[in-house]
């Protein structure tokens, strides 16, 4: 859904900015919709809003507002007699209580003062009907239905939000200005069950230009705020008359960075970079009080020059996490996506699709971030199939949280924070961590972190030396699968589709990790080289070294023959393996962490044939195991478990 969503945000911005026109600038005989939302409920009164300007001599021009069913039918209907000149005015529709399911769209008319004449017209398409609640009984949860985009002093507001709650509450919206002076307000009581509540606030004071904060929160009966259920956050612009201005990072305007700089917030969700060659830019921003300024490269430029730079100076809710993820993409998303086979399925790609990068820390960047490459893999080949139908595999290549290992389970198998062990790829051992569900809807997240990283974090300001390096992203999905099967069984399969693939620069709020406290993020990051895999691309076709599920080299008696018997054991067990013909065989055991506990054998060469060894497993502790066998023709692993 983010490009779906991205898309409705700029539609409704687009719109919403004639609020902020003077009656000059405004189009004669003009109309449009500021706030009109794509769901209905039915038995519900919906609240849209028109802009218009009717440069006509009558005093006043009629106005229509109407939903129209998929075949131009009117379903409700609303007209009033408004002041000719320029202006906005709220239709409050009532949605029919018997609305069957099906695709509306939303229509307004202004004509001539005797109805002789259409002056404007305007169309919203898209409109579907919500008939059961948004948010299941039982639980207390808020989300946003509809709200504004861009506030002005003196005008009201309708926002609804959908809520679930299992006793009587209120849900309360405020507005406050860059400085956190609060500028509107409104609430309503709600009894327990789900549904969408309908609030209109008044905008008393003076917004800020850019960063006013739209808050919404679900609270009990005694005021007090409902546990579990997070507070709603959003970023609005205003009509410049309070605090605020021009944004400026390092005392400079935005406007004096190269051309395609673009500024917190005042910067593009999305935006097509290159069609032409699949590439797109993307931003997440959440609860950053701070500068932040992205560079992504025009031209020529593009995968030779990205850079981010940031600096937290707080955080806008105290208690919570602060982070900024800001990427360069190919996804199903950006436009002309087919040309590099997004969205392909796992099944049906033959390159390990190796991603490249070059880069360098400028001096003073220090705190905690990571700079990563990140797969997003969907089950149905489409983003808006569902929450539950989406896993994003983060691949980090630097990495400054410390010994965020710490965080995830090596033992339980129904954490949510689960360390499901180690792989390794293009000579790089990671620790795989699965978050399950993921933080943002997605049915697992993978944070796949090389093991150099698990260390005490850097301090002070990061080496400015220049650090390359490839992901083998196919190859690192391959064997994250595998270590599942191996474990509990796996989370995805490969009929799932790889949707897209992203360099991102990550930037977070300081915590205490493993007892090591690790300041907030600051710094500037620079990829002076980086690419992205096309999915169908001929000449990516070299393949990593073959996975768990690999067939033998040659022959019957190839690694793939790995077996270990008895399993489960208490004292000793009997390894067997072949080889296609003479060559170097290291076999080592591991802990159910990923651990290495010692090395049973290093390089012995073997001749070509089966091979038995008898291991003795009488000094290891009850627990899981994992024996890992390796050549030159790749490797395989094996569970043990001792009892």
């Amino acid at each position: 859904m983010r490009h779906l969503c991205t898309l409705l945000v700029s539609i409704v911005s687009t719109c919403a900015a004639v609020l902020l026109l003077p009656s000059s600038a405004i189009a004669a005989n003009s109309i449009g919709f500021s706030t009109a939302s794509n769901q209905v409920t039915p038995g519900t009164t919906e609240t849209v809003t028109i802009t218009y300007s009717a440069e006509v001599s009558s005093p006043t021009v009629p106005i229509q507002v109407r939903l129209l069913d998929p075949s131009g039918g009117i379903v409700i209907e609303e007209t009033k007699n408004l002041a000719s000149g320029s202006g906005a005015q709220n239709f409050n529709m009532p949605i029919p209580g018997n609305l069957p399911n099906d695709n509306y769209r939303w229509h307004t008319q202004m004509f001539t003062a005797d109805w002789g004449e259409i002056l404007a017209e305007a169309t919203q398409p898209g409109v579907i009907v919500v008939s059961d609640p948004a948010t299941p009984a039982g639980t207390n949860e808020l989300s946003w239905n509809n709200r504004p985009t861009s506030i002005s002093q003196g005008e009201s507001y309708p926002v609804k939000l959908n809520y679930s709650l299992t006793a009587a509450g209120i849900v309360h919206v405020q507005v406050m200005d860059k400085d956190w002076t609060k500028i509107g307000e409104a609430w309503t009581s709600l009894s327990p069950g789900s549904g969408v509540a309908s609030l209109t606030f008044e905008v008393t004071g003076t917004p800020s230009a850019t960063d006013n904060i739209l808050q919404a929160s679900l609270l009990d009966e005694g005021w007090q705020p409902i546990s579990g259920v997070d507070r709603l956050e959003e970023r609005i612009p205003g009509d410049g008359s309070g605090p605020g201005g021009e944004i400026t990072f390092a005392d400079k305007p935005c406007s004096a960075y190269p051309e395609g700089a673009e500024c917190y917030p005042n910067h593009e969700q999305f935006r097509n970079l290159r069609p032409e060659i699949g590439y797109s830019s993307n931003w997440y921003v959440n609860n950053w009080d701070g500068d932040i300024i992205a560079y992504f490269g025009e031209g020529d430029e593009l995968e030779n020059n990205f850079w981010v730079e940031w600096r937290l100076d707080s955080r806008l809710d105290p208690a919570g996490h602060s982070e900024f993820d800001i990427r360069v993409n190919k996804t199903d998303w950006t436009n002309g996506a087919d040309n590099y086979g997004f969205t392909t399925k796992l099944k049906d790609i033959d390159s390990s699709l190796p991603c490249t990068f070059e880069g360098r820390w400028t001096e003073g960047s220090t705190g905690r971030c990571h700079i990563n490459m990140t797969a997003w893999i969907v089950q149905d080949g489409f983003w808006n199939s569902g929450d539950d139908a989406r896993c994003d595999i983060i691949i980090h290549t630097w990495d400054n949280s410390g010994n965020f290992q710490s965080k995830y389970s090596q033992s339980d198998p129904n954490a949510r924070f689960r360390n499901l062990g180690t792989i390794e790829s293009n000579g790089v051992v990671y620790d795989v961590l699965r978050t399950e569900p993921g933080g943002a809807g997605e049915v697992a997240s993978y944070n796949v972190i090389p093991q150099r990283f698990a260390r005490d974090p850097i301090l002070g300001s990061f080496p400015t030396d220049v650090i390359a390096g490839e992901v083998l992203v196919k190859d690192v999905i391959d064997r994250i699968h595998s270590l599942e099967v191996s474990l509990d069984g796996p989370v995805f399969s490969n009929e799932w589709y790889v949707h897209g693939m992203e360099w991102t620069v990550t930037g977070q709020s300081g915590d205490v990790i493993d007892g090591i406290s690790i300041p907030d993020s600051k710094g500037r990051w620079t990829f002076s080289k980086y690419t992205i895999a096309n999915l169908n691309d001929p000449a990516n076709t070299r393949q990593a070294a073959p996975v768990d599920v690999k067939k033998p080299p040659v022959g019957e008696d190839g690694l793939a023959n790995f077996t270990l018997f008895p399993n489960p054991t208490n004292t000793s067990f009997r390894l067997r393996y072949g080889t296609a013909e003479a060559e170097p065989v290291t076999i080592t055991l591991l802990g159910a962490d990923g651990r290495h506990i010692r090395t049973i054998q290093e390089g012995v060469v073997q001749r070509a044939g089966s091979h038995t060894e008898t291991i003795d497993a009488s000094n290891l502790a009850p627990g899981i195991y994992f024996v890992r066998i390796s050549s030159p023709a790749g490797y395989e692993i094996r569970k043990l478990l001792k009892q």
